[in-house]
């Protein structure tokens, strides 16, 4: 797989397109019978071309010399197949939802060579909305033999099978009575899942190089390798610990990755036999962060749940951002709601709330988190409720892009499982198309928004506190060379400091972020009272430490007064009024009598400590430092 180079020589305009090969004549229609069938199954979800699916059906009546046809996940026609016989069967097996149904095998169907990789479905579909199981789909994947496209599409196979109450259970009505690990059991009628429905039927009518595996199909990692874009589409919730290993790879190798669905990765499965699946817990949610960016515990539910505030939320995504590429040709802007009906569910991310009140607020991302990342984004939020926590439960969920080093891929995730649902056919569904559109385009090309040098917890804003992350990694030594090397000789030492401030225009001794280094700040550096304070390494830039130790002492005054930065204001017959003031502004709480005399107390210091080198003029901290 060549991660590094996306393009081909081929226009854009046709550069992604799916050349399929020849299908079965539909005409073996007009000469048999249309089969009808009540419900079926198949042996297993996905095939490659050549394999025969094995089909136990279930027919209305007794009938002999039908034709079944199979019909894309677009719901069109596309083959027929004739059967010899079909008629009615009971359910065989006890508890059939954990034993299946053990139909008697109807008939067999051998995948032609040249049938594309894609979702399809022996009979017409029904019931492609019904998330427990309801309707009549007999739907079954076709592989890719060559496991070499531009795209491979995953499609949700195992969460569906978990919803599923066909046979009288499913994991959630066993859930409900305890049983926090159920098996069921595939050999069922079974459903795609009711949220990527849209979104499969968009796919197939585009004119992308992509093929299809289920969730099963993640366990080989073959199945990834030969693709530069792995597609995550709709609710994946249930993955094997091997499926999420093989994720991380893929990312890790350089794999972009778009995920089109929220509560991802939420929970572990094992297959105790080929016919089943077992849920065993939950994934750990810092493993899930560290995979996907967000989880679920840091999400939540939309306003349309059944148990949610219908007063909470925008039902959708309020528009944090439109700077990246992929909102080119759509309008939105900042504050604008794109509707995401139904009740969806969303992933979110850490962060300490909003800046403001429901109505006007957007997200301060946690700087802890964000700062993990080489590249960090959010474009869109919603205020979520987790539904199962005391009222009130408020979260976020978010539309993020991030990337975890120069050498992983980028991973863009809209982090709500109705985004290719409901939210395709409702009233911003052509955004959300073109949206979806614009982000694969973004993805295969690999021309990325690059990270703003020195904003190291991606707030948008260059301030003191990325200094101080950039200290810190000098100190400890311990962070990514890649992160914090501003000057590329392959270290992260002192003169990445140097480069900091020559790249984002900030001013030596600048603690209060205001570009200028004035006796505020030096009334700042004293008020936090950590001038000589005999404990090692707990002072930062913003308490004095400006030559990054980690302690402030008289050496932080030689570095900072030999940078000249020192911002003199104009003369004045007394500086005492003008001190007192911004010490009171600085911290209000504080005895000013007090801060006053730790004031006097460091300007006796720094006075002592330039004596040789400069001329005090006036007993005031402006004046102390004029030569």
């Amino acid at each position: 797989m060549n991660h590094g180079n996306h393009r081909s020589s081929v226009s854009k305009q046709g550069r992604y397109r799916n050349l399929y090969g020849s299908v079965e004549s539909l005409e073996a229609r007009q000469l048999l019978t249309a089969a009808a069938i009540t419900d079926g199954y198949t042996d297993k979800w996905s095939y490659f071309p050549g394999e025969t699916v094995e089909l136990f059906l279930n027919g209305e009546t007794v009938q002999s010399d039908v034709t079944l046809t199979i019909y894309t996940a677009a719901i069109e026609p596309h083959s027929t197949f004739s059967l010899d016989h079909v008629e009615p069967q009971q359910i065989a097996n006890e508890l059939p939802w954990k034993n299946g149904y053990g139909y008697s095998q109807t008939a067999s169907y051998t995948i032609p060579a040249d049938m594309p990789s894609g979702i399809y479905f022996f009979g017409p579909p029904t019931g492609l909305h019904d998330w427990r199981g309801g309707g009549n789909q007999i739907p079954f994947i076709v592989k890719d033999p060559d496991k070499e496209s531009d795209i491979v599409y995953l499609t949700s196979t195992n969460t569906p099978n978990l919803y599923n109450e066909r046979g009288g259970e499913s994991a959630y009505t066993q859930y409900a009575i305890g049983n926090t690990t159920p098996t069921v059991s595939f050999e069922r009628p079974r459903n795609t899942h009711f949220r990527t429905g849209e979104l499969n039927k968009w796919m197939s009518q585009q004119d992308y190089d992509y093929r299809v595996i289920g969730d099963r199909d993640m366990d080989d990692y073959s199945e990834l390798s030969g693709s530069d874009l792995l597609i995550i589409a709709g609710h994946n919730e249930y993955w094997t610990v091997t499926a999420k290993a093989n994720f991380d790879r893929f990312v890790q190798e350089g794999g972009e990755v778009l995920i089109l669905g929220g509560n991802v990765m939420y929970r572990p499965v094992e297959y105790p036999t080929d016919d089943s699946i077992q849920v065993v817990g939950f994934n750990s949610s810092i493993e899930v962060l560290a995979s996907i960016g967000m989880n679920y515990p840091w999400g939540g539910r939309g306003n349309t749940c059944g148990a949610c505030d219908r007063n909470v939320g925008f039902a959708g995504y309020k528009i944090v951002q439109t700077e990246a590429p992929f909102f080119d040709g759509v309008d939105l802007e900042r504050g604008d709601i794109v509707s995401l009906p139904f009740n969806s569910e969303f992933d979110g991310f850490p962060n300490l709330g909003l800046d403001g009140d429901d109505a006007t607020g957007f997200p301060i991302v946690d700087p802890e988190y964000s700062s993990d990342f080489y590249f960090f984004d959010l474009f869109g939020f919603e205020i979520a409720q987790l539904f199962r926590r005391p009222a009130p439960s408020r979260t976020l969920g978010g539309w993020i892009e991030f990337q975890r080093s120069p050498n992983t891929g980028r991973v863009l995730n809209v982090g709500a499982t109705d985004w290719g649902n409901y939210g395709f056919t409702g009233p911003d569904g052509d955004k959300l198309k073109a949206l979806t559109a614009n982000m694969i385009d973004y993805l295969l090309d690999g021309v990325y928004v690059q990270p703003e040098t020195g904003d190291f917890d991606f707030n948008g804003i260059l301030e003191t506190v990325d200094l101080e992350r950039l200290t810190q990694a000098i100190l400890s030594q311990s962070e990514p060379v890649w992160k914090y090397d501003l000057n590329g000789d392959g270290q992260v030492v002192e003169s990445d400091r140097q480069a900091w401030v020559d790249a984002t225009g900030h001013v030596w001794g600048d603690v209060n972020d205001d570009r200028r280094f004035d006796s505020a700040d030096l009334v700042r550096i004293f008020v936090a009272a950590e001038y000589n304070d005999n404990i090692v390494g707990n002072s930062t830039y913003r308490d004095g430490d400006f030559n990054g130790d980690g302690d402030f002492d008289t050496q932080d005054l030689v570095f900072v007064f030999s940078a000249g930065t020192y911002d003199m204001p104009p003369a004045r017959s007394s500086a005492s009024p003008d001190i007192a003031g911004a010490i009171a502004s600085e911290q209000a709480s504080r005895d000013v009598a007090r801060e006053r005399a730790q004031v006097s107390h460091s300007t006796s210091l720094v006075d002592n400590h330039f004596a040789a080198r400069k001329t005090l003029v006036a007993a005031d901290v402006d004046s102390l430092f004029q030569v």
